[in-house]
């Protein structure tokens, strides 16, 4: 834990909260059609995980989720769950271009 940005919640209630919020977002949240992008979004996300110095963040279950929307936007929540609009993945031209969108923080 970084000693500027404690985290108050366990590695487990980070986990869990993600996955209570995730159900809640997703009822509002339309997956993308696009076959393309998902992909796109997991193999971005597990290239960032891999490279990060941080171990703690590979003790989250990650996981990465492209949303029928034009907007440029992207969010995460507790836990792990990553969801990318098809508008930020339409815009960024190159899978490094979305890493820095995705590993900004």
């Amino acid at each position: 834990m970084h000693r500027f940005h404690p985290n108050f919640y366990s590695l487990d209630g980070d986990i869990r909260l993600g996955e209570q919020l995730s159900k809640e977002v997703e009822t509002d949240l339309v997956p993308s059609p696009s076959q393309r992008a998902q992909p796109g979004g997991h193999t971005v996300g597990r290239r960032l995980l891999d490279a990060s110095p941080e171990p703690a963040f590979k003790l989250f279950p990650y996981s990465y989720h492209v949303v029928d929307s034009p907007e440029v936007n992207a969010f995460a929540l507790p836990g792990g769950p990553v969801y990318l609009n098809m508008g930020i993945v339409e815009v960024c031209e190159t899978e490094d271009e979305l890493a820095s969108v995705m590993g900004t923080r």
